[in-house]
């Protein structure tokens, strides 16, 4: 039984990543675990500033909103960022999970995939390759979400990060290990708070990047 539930999960990513080619996870930002919901479906809107950490990840700024809706059994959200600095860029995305239990209570495990999309155009001398170039992420991962109290979350998310870089030199596209983790806390009042970490081994770098910003859920 659990098998066919693990493999119905991934066809149904599938399918909806073909349906919705466009939107994925925000390329320069952490990929963050979408939220399960219960019986009465949610919606969020939230506001995050992302910050690389390390030399390996360029150090780049960047502000994103997101639309979230968190039900029992699919959630996905679409987001729109700006970064910053080397990169001056507008990059667009989204996610969407499938929650495999059916009343996690406290605790819920999902799998979860995306697409993010950025092209930039750059004559700067920078870490980056000059000239015209577009970055698509597929991230797919497993995300372990645990709500220690009615208005607290913490979640864990290893996964595969697939991508696709083209350039005036060609187009490459490479797989790697990729792994975040978070927490978000919430007043009554469906205001609250969210952080993040996301870091990706690419072998010979290892960029890790941080967000933190403001969420607010809208009342049924």
């Amino acid at each position: 039984m659990n098998q066919h539930r693990f493999a119905f999960s991934f066809a149904l990513i599938a399918a909806l990543l073909v349906a919705v080619p466009a939107t994925g996870q925000l390329v320069g930002f952490p990929v963050f675990a979408i939220p399960s919901g219960d019986g009465d479906a949610s919606n969020t809107v939230a506001l995050q500033w992302a910050r690389g950490l390390n030399s390996d990840s360029g150090e780049n700024a960047g502000f994103a909103a997101y639309g979230v809706r968190s039900m029992e059994r699919i959630s996905f959200n679409l987001a729109v960022g700006r970064l910053v600095g080397d990169i001056d860029e507008f990059t667009f995305g989204g996610q969407v999970a499938y929650h495999l239990l059916s009343d996690g209570g406290d605790a819920q495990i999902s799998v979860q995939a995306g697409v993010g999309y950025l092209a930039r155009s750059s004559t700067v001398d920078s870490p980056l390759p000059n000239g015209d170039e577009t970055t698509v992420n597929i991230p797919i991962g497993l995300a372990f979400e645990a709500r220690p109290s009615e208005f607290g979350r913490i979640w864990l998310m290893p996964r595969l990060n697939m991508t696709r870089l083209e350039d005036d030199s060609g187009t490459g596209n490479h797989s790697r290990f990729g792994f975040s983790l978070g927490a978000s806390v919430s007043s009554e009042g469906g205001f609250g708070i969210h952080a993040a970490l996301d870091f990706v081994d690419l072998k010979d770098k290892a960029p890790l990047i941080g967000a933190i910003g403001f969420h607010y859920t809208l009342p049924n």
